[in-house]
């Protein structure tokens, strides 16, 4: 069962990121969990393994970035 917005994949605000990994590699990831127009040049992201779908039976998977945790996470509860 796949759930997923009734927003069309076109319509949604999508941020490609190039990430620089701390002791080398640089790598273009979607960002996902973020407020597009809060992302800024320079901002720490986190990875996080994320599916793209599944059809015939396979599951596809790929990283993603996204902020911070401690950026986002408890302030809704403040």
């Amino acid at each position: 069962m796949k759930h997923s917005a009734d927003i069309p994949g076109f319509a949604r605000p999508m941020v490609d990121t190039m990430v620089d990994f701390e002791g080398g590699g640089r790598a273009i990831f979607g960002m996902t969990d973020m407020i597009a127009d809060k992302v800024k040049v320079g901002m720490e992201v986190e990875m996080s393994f994320r599916t793209l779908g599944a059809g015939g039976g396979i599951h596809n998977y790929f990283w993603r970035c996204l902020p911070p945790r401690e950026s986002w996470l408890g302030k809704e509860t403040k």
